[in-house]
């Protein structure tokens, strides 16, 4: 909906939802695969550029900076 009113670009805002739906699927693959262990999941970066690549676009375009901010911190 964002990219149909101009907020974001069309392609960024369309291939944002199938890099989530990208991430969440490794992420519940690992989780079944070891059930008893709830730590965070690591994947070779390659595994992930496109749509890392992708977030950070969206993240630049959105958020101006390419580096997250945190209050009262310069």
């Amino acid at each position: 909906m964002a990219g149909r009113i101009g907020l974001i670009p069309e392609e960024l805002a369309s291939k944002a939802p199938l890099a989530y739906r990208k991430y969440r699927n490794i992420q519940r693959k690992q989780r079944l695969l070891n059930e008893a262990e709830a730590k965070a999941v690591r994947v070779p970066a390659s595994e992930v550029s496109e749509e890392r690549d992708l977030v950070l676009r969206l993240w630049r375009y959105v958020m101006g900076t390419d580096e997250p901010t945190r209050p009262g911190v310069q």
